[in-house]
């Protein structure tokens, strides 16, 4: 079996694809993935934080030990660039 994103959400914006953040330099929401079987049906939702190294810095401080395993650590946000999935080419 090979897994599909099947789709992208987020609680925090409501158009992924035309977002632009306030501070390009420094920004964090969440994203929610839906993934599933391919070419069946159903998904399983999996969060991940999509954030800047300075929003980290701002919100975390120099003295945090930060676990990347729910990140997404961008330097910009542009959506179709930074994903590499069918569904953003859509």
């Amino acid at each position: 079996m090979r897994a599909q994103v099947k789709r992208f959400f987020s609680p925090d914006i409501d158009d992924l694809n035309n977002f632009h953040p306030e501070d390009p330099e420094s920004f964090g929401f969440l994203l929610q993935v839906m993934v599933g079987p391919e070419n069946q049906p159903g998904e399983e939702s999996f969060d991940v934080l999509v954030c800047t190294p300075k929003w980290l810095l701002q919100e975390r401080g120099v003295d945090a030990v930060i676990f990347g395993y729910d990140k997404l650590i961008v330097f910009e946000y542009n959506f179709k660039k930074n994903c590499r999935c069918n569904y953003c080419f859509l």
